[in-house]
């Protein structure tokens, strides 16, 4: 159905045909659309990275902010995993930088407790809040001392 090309399209990016699924993206097939799980297109990718998905995203219009079930944005999910050119593409293309999830956390919250020094400094170069706490008082400084991520 149209909610399952979504996940076909994170799941082959390499090999899968993308045209074919460039094509759905216009039409808007499931672009914003939730699975069994609740995670959206943007939830599969941004957990993945694949940088050729996001910009299929992108290009189709889905949306950027869109959070998942748990309440995690698109960055949020790129930015504690790690995945440096999927966040770079989200903020040029004007995703929220501060967006918190339910728990208070900012994707620079989970750059700093993952410990990604360069989505860290991507994020505070785009000008992300360096001084948002989350529910538990604690700024992304704190978070990435308490988790012993010095560099961050």
């Amino acid at each position: 159905g149209r909610r399952r090309w979504c996940m076909l399209v994170v799941e082959r990016d390499h090999g899968g045909d993308l045209a074919v699924a460039r094509r759905l993206g216009e039409a808007g097939a499931g672009n914003d659309q939730r699975d069994s799980d609740g995670a959206t297109t943007w939830t599969r990718n941004s957990q993945s990275g694949k940088v050729r998905v996001a910009r299929l995203l992108l290009e189709a219009g889905a949306d950027k902010d869109k959070a998942d079930s748990d309440g995690c944005t698109p960055l949020i999910n790129a930015s504690h995993n790690g995945h440096l050119e999927v966040a770079r593409l989200l903020l040029e293309a004007g995703a929220d930088k501060d967006k918190a999830d339910p728990d208070g956390d900012t994707p620079l919250t989970r750059a700093s407790h993952t410990g990604h020094l360069e989505v860290a400094r991507l994020l505070l170069e785009a000008g992300a809040d360096k001084d948002t706490a989350d529910s538990d008082g604690c700024t992304p400084l704190i978070t990435a001392s308490h988790n012993g991520h010095l560099e961050v």
